[in-house]
């Protein structure tokens, strides 16, 4: 073989090889989006409650400690969490935004009140009792988030800004 045939025979194996490397590419490319449609598609039409469930809320006596019992259904789970405090004439004096975690394999969290609402200004607010709203969101990767909202079974009890206790518990705390 001349030179020029080496060259020939080198560059149609060169063209050979990448030609079969680019489709293998393209299918892998066709893989990668389709997969992507399909978990897309998938988190838009399942229910909040397939990925993560909060059941209740409830506040513990003497009104510093919340109990969230909640559960991941597919791993360590972030979620965005709203807390507001609410009261008994529907005000809201308080709410709080965040990052939290589901753990894996945990079925409570159990949260003091003041990092629920780290800016609450408990001295300003006038007597009465607050129940708790807490709202966990699922980025869904669109326009709607998978959330779940749930308002405590309890209220804490404000006197002259400071919490003083809780009101009762539908159902006993199981800590």
């Amino acid at each position: 073989m001349t030179m020029p045939a080496v060259l020939i025979s080198a560059r149609r194996a060169a063209l050979r090889a990448s030609a079969a490397l680019f489709r293998i590419l393209v299918v892998f490319s066709l893989l990668l989006f389709c997969w992507d449609a399909l978990w897309r598609f998938a988190v838009q039409i399942a229910p909040a409650s397939f990925w993560f469930e909060i059941d209740r809320v409830e506040i513990l006596p003497p009104g510093d400690v919340v109990i969230v019992w909640r559960r991941s259904h597919v791993g360590d789970l972030p979620v965005v969490s709203v807390v507001e405090l609410l009261g008994e004439d529907g005000s809201q004096p308080c709410a709080s935004s965040g990052r939290r975690v589901i753990e894996r394999d945990t079925d409570r969290a159990v949260v003091p009140i003041d990092r629920l609402l780290p800016d609450c200004r408990w001295d300003a607010l006038p007597d009465g009792a607050y129940s708790l709203m807490v709202t966990a969101s699922l980025p869904a990767g669109s326009a709607t988030d998978k959330s779940i909202t749930v308002r405590s079974e309890n209220a804490v009890l404000v006197v002259n800004g400071t919490i003083v206790g809780t009101t009762r518990s539908s159902t006993r705390s199981e800590l």
